[in-house]
């Protein structure tokens, strides 16, 4: 076997270039931990502690109001939140809204009682006993119209039975009750009606002032103010024969006598007598406003335009008085009210106001007692022929 000998020396030797492809070097999360030390030790330090406490957030839910006549108030609902959680310190927290879902689930209840809200019942002769038994004296119906009946009022020989949706006229046959409906607009307010034997006044749910006697039913209306009061409270002082109409901020009379209307205490809601003292009911304080009138419609016995010129005033007082007049050119409008004018010392205010129908106005700009006579009215008729002279 033939052997080669290995040279003991090396030369030049030539290595080809090589490409190296590396993928990135990965590194986990790092965590820096440390200790702080103190040499010498100390003690805790009380006055550097930092603590906080989140209590519960308590929301109420409440709900009240009425199923027909039977009143029901539910008990309260009680929500309770809680945030919960340790401290994380260097560590901001974000939060969004909380959303709440809340549902009530109302249990059907039957209320015999507010199925009959409509209905009357009558008792015993004498006897404050309504049950109905093998006598066949008391007794109960239903009235043609939905809704609550608010009042029983008496009137002649028949009662007068006011509720939310119409006013029926009961009227005794024998042992029974016959109806007869002569309104299907009910009251206003349940307390906004108010009466005797012989009259009975109201405001129904068009806020129209109406008076119910034994001659039947005559609608005032004065809508345009009565409108402006909030579950209106009628009562009547019968000695002087006027009629409030009042809320708890503002109030109107109607005299029946004179049948006018004007502005009025606030917040009246009865009247009485004890030892021979006047006494007024009010739930609040009573507000006097000052004098203020406003008269019934007139067009003066025609159709065609007129222009006032001037207005007397019959009174001890002109001092401080004032007069207003509201005009309009066709009924189906709305009435428009000119500026207040100083009545001078004779009584006279120049006011001068174009239109087909009128009202005037008066009032005072003091406390002060004012009897009113007479209202004179001076002005032109225009288009005026001999016919109009004729009549």
């Amino acid at each position: 076997m033939a052997t080669t000998p290995i040279p003991t020396t090396l030369g030049p030797t030539t290595i080809p270039d090589t490409e190296i492809t590396c993928q990135p070097i990965e590194i986990g999360p790092i965590s820096l931990r440390s200790a702080i030390s103190l040499s010498p030790a100390r003690g805790r330090d009380t006055t550097l502690d930092a603590s906080f406490e989140v209590g519960p957030i308590e929301i109420t839910v409440s709900q009240e109001g009425y199923c027909q006549n039977i009143g029901i108030s539910d008990n309260q609902i009680s929500l309770s939140i809680d945030i919960g959680g340790s401290l994380k310190v260097g560590v901001i927290i974000s939060c969004d809204t909380i959303p709440i879902s809340v549902s009530i689930i109302h249990k059907y209840i039957d209320f015999p009682l507010a199925q009959k809200s409509n209905w009357v019942a009558w008792s015993k002769i004498g006897i404050a006993d309504f049950t109905i038994d093998h006598s066949n004296v008391a007794g109960e119906r239903p009235l043609d119209w939905p809704g609550m009946v608010y009042q029983v009022i008496k009137l002649g020989d028949s009662v007068i039975a006011y509720g939310s949706n119409g006013i029926t006229i009961m009227s005794p046959k024998d042992v029974y009750w016959g109806i007869k409906t002569i309104r299907r607009i009910g009251l206003k307010y349940e307390l906004s009606v108010c009466g005797n034997d012989y009259d009975h006044f109201f405001v129904d749910a068009y806020n129209k002032l109406c008076h119910l006697s034994q001659s039947g039913l005559d609608v005032l209306d004065y809508s345009e103010y009565l409108k402006l009061l909030v579950n209106p409270v009628v009562s009547i002082d019968w000695d002087l024969g006027l009629v409030y109409i009042c809320d708890e901020s503002l109030g109107f009379i109607y005299n029946m006598k004179t049948r006018s209307f004007g502005s009025g205490p606030s917040g009246i809601t009865g009247f009485g007598l004890l030892d021979g003292e006047r006494l007024v009911v009010s739930p609040v304080d009573i507000s006097t406003p000052k004098f203020s009138i406003c008269t019934d419609i007139y067009d003066f016995g025609t159709r065609k335009p007129k222009t006032i010129q001037d207005i007397e005033l019959g009174t001890d007082l002109t001092n401080k008085l004032r007069v207003s007049i509201d005009s309009r050119i066709s009924n189906k409008d709305d009435f428009r009210q000119s500026r207040w004018v100083l009545v001078n010392p004779s009584g006279i205010a120049h006011i001068p106001c174009y239109g087909i129908e009128f009202r005037i106005r008066v009032k005072s700009d003091i406390y002060e007692y004012l009897g009113l006579d007479y209202i004179k009215v001076s002005g032109i008729l225009h288009q005026f022929d001999y016919l109009n002279a004729v009549q």
